[in-house]
């Protein structure tokens, strides 16, 4: 049982016979593990933003040709509302993404990272961009 009483918005990645779970809590996104899905770990602080009127929201953890890549969109305290702004960091350990410099910024809100039948291309969805809905489009990574 994990015990977060600001956590939302939770993803599930699992890797290695583990599951990471990832959430908000406020500004940060923090992740607990778990072998069975019952017994967890205390969750750690993997990412703090740096910025106060802000908060993360919907982050996404996935692995990608052996490095890992934290998703994340922006909830604006000063003008309340979704932002269509998702950042992406990326490292070789999932558990710290403290201090990384931004790899890229998407166009995109609450995106979600969907590996295709094929097990080699990954779509990425975004919701209420561009249009209202759940839009999904294929990710290339370069």
């Amino acid at each position: 049982k994990i015990n977060e009483k600001n956590g939302r918005d939770p993803s599930l990645m699992f890797l290695n016979g583990i599951y990471y779970l990832s959430y908000c809590s406020g500004n940060a996104v923090k992740t607990a593990t778990s072998k069975d899905l019952a017994n967890w770990t205390e969750p750690v602080e993997i990412y703090n933003g740096e910025v106060a009127l802000y908060q993360c929201e919907s982050p996404t953890l996935i692995r990608n040709n052996d490095k890992f890549y934290l998703f994340w969109c922006l909830w604006n305290e000063v003008l309340p509302g979704h932002g269509e702004r998702t950042f992406v960091y990326c490292l070789n350990n999932p558990l710290d993404f403290h201090g990384q410099a931004l790899i890229t910024e998407l166009t995109a809100h609450a995106p979600e990272i969907i590996k295709g039948e094929d097990g080699d291309r990954r779509y990425i969805s975004s919701t209420q961009y561009p249009r209202c809905g759940i839009n999904v489009d294929r990710l290339e990574w370069k």
